[in-house]
């Protein structure tokens, strides 16, 4: 092998040593980037999660459909029972203005 032939030999590895090290070094590089953003995504999801787990715990608290007509239906019956004692006390009022009126003449007289 002559001198000749040696140097077109050390530069055809040295160039594949460069372009091998360029190209882990890319390779590297990337899964470095992409390491960091799966973990962001992984902080994202954990902060999801922990969302969905509280709002799950405070529907727990909250009344069912079934139970939400059950209040609607009291309210309809209580609204029914205030406009009848509305009737009564309308009624009473009726009743003590006039014995009222009628203290207030005799006394009077």
């Amino acid at each position: 092998m002559s001198a000749e032939e040696l140097k077109i030999w050390i530069g055809i590895v040295l160039g594949v040593v460069s372009l091998t090290g360029t190209a882990w070094s890319l390779l590297s590089h990337r899964s470095k980037d992409n390491s960091t953003k799966l973990e962001e995504l992984q902080d994202r999801v954990s902060e999801t999660e922990a969302s969905v787990k509280s709002l799950a715990r405070e529907l727990e608290h909250l009344p069912s459909k079934e139970q939400v007509h059950q209040l609607e239906l009291n309210m309809m019956e209580m609204g029914g029972s205030v406009k009848a004692m509305n009737e009564s006390i309308r009624s009473l009022r009726h009743l003590t203005e006039g014995i009222d009126d009628y203290l207030r003449q005799n006394k009077s007289a």
